[in-house]
């Protein structure tokens, strides 16, 4: 049976946390994690202004398994977006070479274990679901904890000057292709009007 207590301190302790990261990463409220706080706010609002002790601890438990979705959720959208730029950087070997404050092998360990976290993480919250709800968030926990880790050793300066100079190597490059390519059709007009003569 949970408590009011558990309830506050699965609020205070994880909840605000995570959600207050997952608006960081995303720059907008999920509306998935919206429709859970609502649901939990109004089986609280039951709680707290009923009589029967059944239905009170009914609307607690409901309420408790609310915010423990919204937790969850919030927990995954930070863990896609790392993902996403995790997986970014540890394919492109220049990136992983010359953009992060640690060695590319043990970057490249790093996010190793950041990919095997996530289906440990992935693997708890299926065996836990309705058992052992925090043992789910503990796990998410873990693995937002490395995906932090391995996004706080990629040099955001040296990134952007890389995707410049690349750039840069990039037009540089079509340039010269386009100039070889000019030169070749007038030296192969030329050579056609030598033979074809005047």
């Amino acid at each position: 049976m949970i408590s009011a207590e558990d309830y506050n301190y699965l609020i205070n302790n994880y909840f605000l946390i995570v959600y207050a990261d997952c608006l960081a990463y995303l720059g907008q409220k999920p509306v998935e994690v919206l429709i859970e706080m609502e649901s939990a706010f109004m089986h609280f609002s039951i709680y707290s202004n009923e009589k029967n002790e059944e239905i009170r601890a009914e609307n607690l438990q409901k309420a408790y398994n609310h915010i423990v979705r919204a937790t969850l959720d919030c927990q995954k959208l930070i863990w896609l977006q790392m993902h996403e730029l995790i997986e970014g950087i540890y394919k492109d070997p220049n990136l992983r070479k010359f953009c992060t404050n640690s060695t590319e092998q043990s970057f490249l360990a790093e996010c190793n274990e950041f990919f095997e976290l996530a289906k440990i993480a992935r693997r708890d919250e299926i065996n836990n679901i309705g058992k052992k709800p925090l043992k789910s968030i503990e796990s998410y926990y873990h693995l937002l904890e490395k995906g932090h880790s391995i996004l706080n050793s990629v040099d955001c300066d040296k990134k952007e000057q890389f995707n410049r100079y690349s750039k840069f190597l990039g037009i540089k490059k079509n340039i010269v292709e386009l100039i070889i390519s000019f030169a070749g059709g007038l030296i192969s007009g030329v050579i056609l009007m030598i033979i074809l003569g005047p």
